[in-house]
C-alpha cells in the first residue's frame, strides 16, 4: 500500500484516541482535588470564568493562555470542577494522539509501526496522568505537534504557494499556541526557520519565513512584556539556573538520568532492535558477548550496591516514580514502593540492552558500504534531520539551564526519539516492529492506568480524611493535607502563594518562620508558600512518628498495585 494510501486511512488514528479516552476512564479518575500543580491552573481558570480577567497566583512561571480560556469555558458550561477543568484538557490529548499517529505516517513510517509508536505515547505512565490534568505539558506539546505537521506539509507540499501557507500556518498557530507555555514558542522560534531554510529554493518561501519569523519574534517579545507585568506572574530567565560547579555536576546526573528515562517510556518501539538484533555476522556475535558481559556486571553492581538503585527505573522523578503515579510526595511520611527493586532492575537492564543494541546496530550500518537503500517515498533523511536537530539541541540546552529537570518536561523529546528508531528501524531491521513491541504498549498500560486509579482513589481517602476534620468543626487553614490540598487552601485565603519569586506586587512575600511546634526533621518544605495554614491536624500516609496520634480514625482505600490496602492517618501536630 503506498504512502498515500495509508494516509487516507483514518481508522488507526481513531483506535489510538479511542485507547487514550478508554483508559481514562476506567482508571476511575472522579476527583475534587488537584494533582500535581494544577491546583494552580485551575484556580486561575475559575476566577477568569467568574470575573473574566486573566489572573495569575504566584505559583506556575507558564503563561497558560488559551488553556485558560479553555478550561474557563468548560466551568461556564457544566459549573466548577476540577473535573470539567480535566475534561477540557483531555480532549486536546486526544487531539494530541490523533495528530501524532498523522503525523508518524507523513515521516514515511508504515501504519502498524506508525499506531504501535502512537500507543507508546498515548498509553504511557509518563503521558496518561498528564493527558488528565489541567497541567499545561500536554496542551504545550500538542502545540509543537501542530507545528511539526505544519511544517512537514509545507516540504511535502505540491506548489511554492502552498508551501508558504503552511509555513505561515505553523508560525501563526505556534505564536497563538504557545501562550499556553512559553517553551511551546521554539516551534515559531526555531522549527518554521529550519523549515524555511530547506525549502529556499521554492519561490516566495525565504521572504515569507523572514517576515513570519520577524512578526512571531515581536508577539512573542510583547506576550512575555506582557506576562512579565501581570500582578503576581513569575519571570523566569533563558537560562533560569546559572550554575556551580556543584550544581552543574548535578545537572549532568540528571540528564543522564532523564536520557535513560526516555529509552524507558520508549522501550515498546526500542525492544524492536534487542528483539531483531542480527547475529549473523562473527562481529555481530563478538559484540553480543561484551554487551552481554557488561550487562552481567551491571547487575551485579546493583544487586551488591542497592544504595546505588537510585539509578535504577523509572531513572528520573515527579510523573513516574518507584513510589508510582504522581508519587505522593507531597504528603506527610513515606508512601510505599509500588516497583520493587527486582522489577526495576528487571527494566533497567532491559533498557540499557534495548538502547544498546539500537547503537550498535546504528554503528554497523555506518560502518557497512552497503547501506539498505532509503525508501523512495520516505520522508528525507536531510528534512527529517532539519526539523528536529537544531529544535532538539535548542530544547535540551534550555531543559538543563533548569534547577529542576522533570520527566515530563521529556515529551517531545520522546517524540522526536520515536521519529528516528522507527526510521531506522524500518530502514535496517525490518518492516513491522514485533509483537512484543504490542504487548509492552499493553503493559506499560495497565501499569499507567492501575497507577492513575491509585493516584485518585488515594486523593479521595484524603479528601475524605480532611472533611472528617472539618465536620468536627476545624477550619480548613488548621488543616495540613498535602501539597495540592495547601495549594488550593492558600489560594482560597490570600488570591495568591506566599513566593519570593513575586516581583509584581512589591511586598507581597513574606518569610514565614517553621513553627515553634513542629520537632526537627519534620518540617513540611511547602510550609513557606502557605502562610495562611496554620495547622493542628497533618494528613499522612504512614504513621509517622513526628506528630502525636489524633482522635480521628484513619482512612484506608484500595489500590490496584500492590498493597492493595493503604491508609490515610491524621496526625496532631504537638
Amino acid at each position: 500500500m503506498s504512502i498515500e494510501n495509508r494516509r487516507g486511512v483514518f481508522y488507526p488514528a481513531l483506535i489510538c484516541a479511542f485507547a487514550l479516552a478508554a483508559a481514562v476512564a476506567i482508571s476511575h479518575p472522579v476527583l475534587e482535588l488537584a494533582t500535581n500543580d494544577d491546583w494552580s491552573y485551575v484556580w486561575s481558570a475559575r476566577v477568569l470564568a467568574d470575573t473574566g480577567h486573566v489572573v495569575y497566583n504566584g505559583w506556575g512561571a507558564m503563561m497558560l493562555g488559551w488553556q485558560l480560556y479553555l478550561g474557563a469555558l468548560f466551568i461556564k458550561l457544566f459549573g466548577f470542577s476540577f473535573t470539567a477543568a480535566r475534561i477540557s484538557v483531555l480532549i486536546v490529548s486526544i487531539g494530541t494522539v490523533v495528530l501524532i499517529q498523522r503525523l508518524f505516517l507523513r515521516f514515511g513510517i508504515s501504519q502498524w509501526n506508525a499506531t504501535i509508536a502512537t500507543l507508546t505515547i498515548a498509553l504511557s505512565p509518563l503521558f496518561l496522568p498528564l493527558a488528565y490534568s489541567f497541567m499545561s505539558d500536554v496542551p504545550s506539546f500538542f502545540c509543537l505537534i501542530v507545528c511539526f505537521y505544519s511544517c512537514v506539509r509545507a516540504i511535502q507540499a505540491g506548489t511554492d504557494r502552498a508551501a508558504a501557507g503552511w509555513l505561515v500556518f505553523a508560525a501563526l498557530s505556534n505564536v497563538l499556541g504557545g501562550t499556553v507555555r512559553q517553551v511551546a514558542w521554539l516551534g515559531a522560534l526555531v522549527v518554521v526557520p529550519c523549515t524555511t531554510w530547506y525549502l529556499r529554493r521554492r519561490a516566495g518561501v525565504i521572504l515569507t519565513g523572514v517576515v513570519v519569523w520577524l512578526m512571531s519574534a515581536i508577539a512573542i517579545v510583547g506576550c512575555i512584556h506582557w506576562f512579565n507585568h501581570q500582578p503576581y506572574s513569575l519571570r523566569e530567565g533563558l537560562l533560569s539556573n546559572p550554575h556551580t560547579l556543584v550544581e552543574l555536576v548535578v545537572t549532568v546526573k540528571k540528564s543522564i538520568k532523564n536520557s535513560f528515562a526516555a529509552c524507558l517510556y520508549v522501550l515498546p518501539v526500542l525492544i524492536g532492535f534487542l528483539w531483531k538484533f542480527p547475529l549473523g555476522s562473527e562481529r555481530a556475535r563478538k559484540q553480543s558477548a561484551i554487551v552481554g558481559a557488561f550487562l552481567v556486571l551491571i547487575t551485579l553492581f546493583f544487586i551488591f550496591h542497592r544504595g546505588s538503585s537510585d539509578w535504577l527505573a523509572p531513572f528520573s522523578g515527579n510523573i513516574v516514580t518507584e513510589k508510582g503515579l504522581d508519587n505522593a510526595s507531597g504528603m506527610a511520611g513515606n508512601p510505599p514502593d509500588i516497583l520493587s527493586f527486582s522489577v526495576r532492575l528487571i527494566l533497567s537492564i532491559v533498557t540499557f540492552a534495548a538502547a544498546i543494541s539500537f547503537l550498535l546496530l546504528g554503528w554497523n550500518s555506518y560502518s557497512v558500504e552497503n547501506r539498505a537503500s532509503q525508501s523512495v517515498s520516505a520522508f528525507p533523511w536531510e528534512a527529517l534531520l532539519t526539523i528536529f536537530g537544531p529544535f532538539t539541541l535548542v530544547y535540551v540546552f534550555l531543559l538543563v539551564t533548569r534547577t529542576d529537570i522533570f520527566d515530563r518536561y521529556l515529551l517531545p523529546l520522546i517524540f522526536v526519539f520515536l521519529v528516528i528508531l522507527l526510521r531506522v528501524y524500518e530502514e535496517e531491521v525490518g518492516a513491522r516492529l514485533p509483537k512484543i513491541s504490542l504487548f509492552l504498549v499493553l503493559l506499560f498500560g495497565a501499569f499507567a492506568v492501575a497507577g492513575m486509579h491509585d493516584l485518585f482513589a488515594m486523593g479521595r481517602a484524603r479528601l475524605t480524611a480532611a472533611d472528617e476534620i472539618l465536620a468536627a468543626g476545624v477550619v480548613r487553614t488548621e488543616i495540613q493535607g498535602g501539597f495540592e490540598y495547601d495549594g488550593w487552601t492558600q489560594l482560597e485565603s490570600t488570591g495568591y502563594m506566599n513566593n519570593d519569586r513575586i516581583r509584581i506586587p512589591a511586598g507581597a512575600f513574606h518569610p514565614k518562620n517553621i513553627p515553634a511546634n513542629v520537632p526537627a526533621g519534620c518540617y513540611f518544605g511547602f510550609w513557606v508558600y502557605t502562610p495562611s495554614i496554620n495547622p493542628r491536624y497533618i494528613l499522612s500516609v504512614d504513621q509517622s512518628s513526628c506528630y502525636s496520634p489524633s482522635q480521628f480514625a484513619p482512612v484506608s482505600y484500595n489500590a490496584w498495585l500492590s498493597p492493595h490496602t493503604r491508609t490515610i492517618y491524621i496526625h496532631k501536630v504537638p
